[in-house]
């Protein structure tokens, strides 16, 4: 019997195993929907629990024998694995702070690439670096995102994504725009400029942490909507759809607002932002100015 057998006799349902040594939470056969049961798998030993079913955990180890564990000992062992976790993001945030201290302001051939030749950022040794900062505190850096010139994204190891997000435009403003993606996150500022609006953008790195985000931005007194990534595994549409805030996407599969801005121009994104906007947010009536061929 291996692990995955293991964890399916005790009615965990694993879609992707991780062996990082840590706790993680899945579904079970009886509770499909929520994540009833937990296991922890190194590669070579694990251990399973289904909260519903069974009072100890039952261990695995490579010679396929179970053995039984008490919660006390799984609470050691998730208290650990808090503790090494919170180790790794103290150590990668203070190299976060080192590398957005060591660079400097410059254009960026990511930049280029993605429609927005004068565009600056900061950049390290031909990296561009994205500030990945804490929601809920915004001076506080967890990571960063390195992006290099052929576009290769990298995060720095033991990094916290969860919560970490890159403003975009003024700190405080009449509303705010949830993307996953850096050039996302510029092409909708371009849009909405066309329209007038001065906008927060929020970059989140990833759909899941935008789901995060877009539940911790609705009880605050600001309009926000998403901009959804159109993934052919149609995550960027579940997380936006999580979010319950207004969304927009583009309406071709494997592309986000930045591949739609550079193949349809500018005046096609706008009409779609506006399409999103319209329902709660009335624009003044400015159909009599024409703004960068738009009118």
């Amino acid at each position: 019997m291996n692990f995955m057998a293991h964890a399916a006799a005790h009615g965990l349902v694993i879609n992707d195993l991780i062996a990082d040594g840590r706790w993680h939470r899945c579904p079970t056969d009886d509770k499909p929907r929520k994540k009833n049961g937990a296991y922890v798998w190194d590669g070579q030993r694990g251990c399973v629990i289904n909260f519903a079913t069974m009072v100890h955990g039952a261990a695995f180890r490579p010679d396929g024998k179970v053995e039984k564990v008490d919660r006390a000992a799984i609470r050691k062992m998730q208290a650990d694995n808090a503790r090494a976790e919170r180790e790794r993001q103290a150590e990668a945030r203070a190299k976060a702070e080192d590398m957005v201290k060591a660079a400097s302001l410059s254009t960026h051939p990511y930049l280029v690439a993605k429609g927005f030749p004068a565009e600056q950022g900061l950049v390290l040794d031909g990296e561009l670096l994205i500030p990945m900062r804490e929601f809920t505190l915004y001076r506080q850096i967890n990571s960063v995102q390195r992006i290099q010139a052929d576009g290769t994204k990298l995060f720095l190891p033991g990094g916290k994504a969860k919560g970490s997000v890159f403003f975009i435009g003024p700190f405080m403003a009449r509303e705010r725009w949830l993307v996953e993606g850096y050039a996302t996150g510029l092409s909708v500022r371009a849009a909405l400029r066309e329209l007038f609006r001065e906008a927060q953008i929020v970059v989140c790195f990833s759909a899941s942490n935008l789901a995060h985000i877009g539940r911790l931005v609705k009880p605050l007194n600001m309009a926000a909507y998403v901009a959804a990534d159109n993934d052919k595994s149609e995550a960027g549409a579940q997380a936006a759809a999580e979010t319950g805030l207004p969304w927009v996407m583009p309406p071709t599969v494997g592309e986000d607002m930045n591949d739609m801005h550079q193949r349809e121009g500018l005046r096609a994104l706008v009409a779609l932002i506006r399409a999103v906007r319209k329902p709660a947010i009335q624009d003044v009536d400015r159909s009599h100015v024409t703004c960068g061929g738009y009118r």
